[in-house]
């Protein structure tokens, strides 16, 4: 009976490991399947979440579909695995995009009994969690309301994306190609990347979004005289808000529709501005500056939950704002009192850039076992 590996793509993390392990002398390529979705497109439709795993299931065969569903001779690496996974493998591989900021469950969360089956589903799909750290084993899927759920195995082995991150962090060309397409010029500006997370509920992301654009009115003139430019990255549930930043100059948005990957924009930019989004954990890799804006903690903290105190230092390692117009006054000594070093080697077990190898290896490994 044939085996085979499946990576359900998300968030550039699966596409690199299937890339590595089609090198693979243990493994023929026919028995790697790579299945790839839009991550906007799955949250804002259910149609497209049907059609996706109709589509998904076509391109896994039919016939091969029914001879996993009744061998479980698969080995299924998925951001978000579930029972549709756990029909076709007994060895599900939770590759997570992101980790280090949110309680998950979530507050706004636990009283959902659909959203808790749902996490109840992914507790008994899975078999290994790979992470970050030691850390993400000590919130990550934990809840008295799980706690009835065998536990995975959480394995800190690294994210197959941000071994991009450190091997172009000083990539010329990419830079060079950026400050073409960008317009910008990096020795007379300062870029820095603002990506805020989703708000959970529609309307409090709505408010939050309309917040935002009032302060970029703000500050739009003055960032200028500071040779400032923000590229604004907001998070790829939120849709239609391009138009609204046209009218900024010093403003650019760099949106998930016309930049998929952040990475190179992560790379590109010279410090970055966030909320309470696990980017920060990822850019804490290429040793750059982090600003926290965080008009809304005692309401996020509160309605979502946080695994991190925003008051302690090694947690977010940079300045606090409540106001944009408060990012004018960041100078260099708003961030001597953090050490990003110590807040890297808290959130990272590996700060290299083998973690594709490694998770490609174990996964190897657990291939040869079945």
């Amino acid at each position: 009976m044939r085996k085979s590996i499946m990576f359900f793509e998300n968030l550039n993390n699966s596409q690199h490991l299937y890339e590595n392990l089609q090198r693979s002398k243990g493994i023929e390529n026919k028995q790697l399947i790579y299945l790839d979705s839009n991550p906007a497109s799955f949250y804002h439709s259910k149609l497209y979440r049907y059609k996706d795993k109709i589509e998904k299931i076509t391109k896994i065969g039919i016939v091969n579909f029914l001879v996993y569903l009744f061998t479980k001779k698969t080995i299924v690496v998925s951001g978000s695995p579930g029972s549709y996974h756990r029909k076709i493998s007994k060895n599900i591989i939770l590759l997570n995009h992101g980790w280090g900021t949110k309680s998950t469950p979530g507050n706004n969360e636990i009283k959902n009994e659909n959203i808790m089956n749902n996490y109840r589903n992914t507790l008994k799909s899975l078999k290994y969690i790979i992470c970050l750290s030691d850390f993400d084993s000590t919130y990550y899927l934990k809840h008295q309301y799980l706690n009835q759920e065998v536990q995975p195995i959480f394995i800190p082995l690294g994210s197959p994306r941000n071994d991009f991150l450190i091997k172009n962090q000083k990539n010329r060309k990419l830079i060079n190609d950026l400050e073409k397409e960008l317009k910008l010029n990096k020795s007379k500006k300062k870029i820095i990347l603002f990506s805020p997370t989703h708000r959970d509920d529609p309307v409090k992301n709505e408010i939050y979004l309309n917040s935002i654009l009032e302060e970029f009115h703000k500050i739009d003139d003055q960032l200028d005289k500071k040779d400032i430019v923000i590229l604004f990255r907001p998070h790829y549930y939120s849709k239609s808000i391009k138009i609204k930043t046209e009218v900024f100059k010093n403003i650019k948005y760099v949106g998930f529709d016309e930049y998929k990957d952040v990475r190179p924009l992560m790379i590109f930019s010279d410090c970055l501005m966030t909320d309470y989004s696990s980017i920060f954990v990822d850019y804490l890799l290429i040793d750059k500056p982090i600003i926290f804006y965080v008009p809304d903690l005692k309401e996020y903290s509160e309605y979502r939950g946080l695994v991190i105190d925003y008051s302690n230092g090694i947690h977010t390692p940079g300045p606090k704002i409540e106001d944009l117009s408060d990012l004018l006054e960041v100078n260099e000594e708003s961030f001597y009192h953090y050490n990003l070093h110590e807040s890297k080697h808290f959130f990272h077990k590996y700060t290299d850039d083998k973690s594709t190898e490694r998770i490609s290896q174990f996964i190897e490994d657990e291939f040869n076992k079945i």
